[in-house]
């Protein structure tokens, strides 16, 4: 069963099996929500006590799920354990000597005891998997159990029936493959405005010198990015699928360049792909936003 929370698209969560589909709420006074958060999974999934949990615990509603159970956690994409050492939001507990009683009761039934502790640093965590070697020397890696998995050689001995089923829940059509050795500048987008509260004109002015100019230039937009880039950028192509740049990367989809600001997604691509990364300092409020 896959309990969906609203950052994965909804045309994804609906062709999945045994979804169920949970909604964020407001930061502000949401106690009594995530309590019923508590409740509501057993709810829709009886055996949940027994079942083997896979998590990503850094999300805003992944604590009442965990609740008392062991589970593994997810990887947020690839490099994600470094990117979150060196990150803005740190694991940390609740400071209860600063709180008042009701407080520290909201606390207990909305959140649970792993509230505050992500990224695996707590002990119902029995195992991380990984997506890159490069994670293992990271302080939430060393010294814990966890799994490597080689994503790109899960996809090439996977069956043709699994292959099929990733393909249709992700739109990855036909007409893409046959786009796939046209793309010459690949742009990896993310949620710049949705997160870091650039206009559009600076949306605009930060991707402009990689797109006006070029030829077959293609963007992969992040799932959250909701800018109008064809109204901006009429030339371009937009790759209609909400796949993974992973996916279709072990897929035989690979530009001769992607340009991203900061994107993981970048470090995937063969060798053969010229990288090229802006970094967060392309716009003082992005730097602010990864790095306050």
């Amino acid at each position: 069963m896959f309990f969906i929370g609203e950052a994965v698209n909804i045309n994804i969560a609906t062709k999945l099996p045994h979804y169920v589909l949970v909604k964020n709420q407001s930061v502000k006074d949401n106690w009594k929500y995530m309590s019923w958060l508590r409740i509501y999974k057993y709810l829709k999934c009886w055996s949940y006590p027994f079942a083997r949990i896979y998590v990503q615990d850094h999300l805003y509603i992944s604590s009442p799920f965990i609740g008392p159970y062991k589970y593994i956690n997810l990887p947020d994409g690839p490099q994600c354990y470094g990117i979150w050492e060196k990150g803005p939001y740190k694991p940390q507990k609740p400071i209860y000597g600063r709180m008042s009683v009701k407080s520290r009761i909201k606390i207990f039934l909305s959140r649970g005891r792993v509230f505050g502790l992500m990224y695996g640093s707590n002990k119902q965590c029995i195992s991380r998997w990984i997506t890159s070697l490069h994670d293992t020397e990271s302080i939430y890696i060393k010294g814990k159990k966890y799994e490597y998995i080689d994503a790109a050689k899960e996809w090439h001995n996977s069956t043709e029936i699994k292959q099929n089923f990733i393909k249709k829940v992700f739109n990855i059509s036909d007409d893409l493959f046959c786009k796939k050795h046209e793309i010459e500048t690949l742009i990896l987008t993310q949620p710049l405005r949705e997160d870091c509260g650039l206009t559009d004109e600076e949306m605009y002015n930060v991707y402009a010198p990689y797109i006006l100019n070029r030829k077959n230039v293609v963007v992969k937009t992040h799932p959250r990015d909701k800018f109008e880039w064809i109204k901006f950028f009429p030339s371009i192509y937009i790759l209609d699928t909400y796949a993974p740049m992973q996916l279709l990367n072990y897929i035989g989809i690979c530009p001769k360049e992607a340009v991203t600001v900061c994107s993981t997604s970048i470090s995937d691509m063969p060798d053969t792909v010229k990288k090229t990364i802006l970094g967060t300092n392309v716009h003082k409020k992005i730097h602010k936003t990864y790095f306050r």
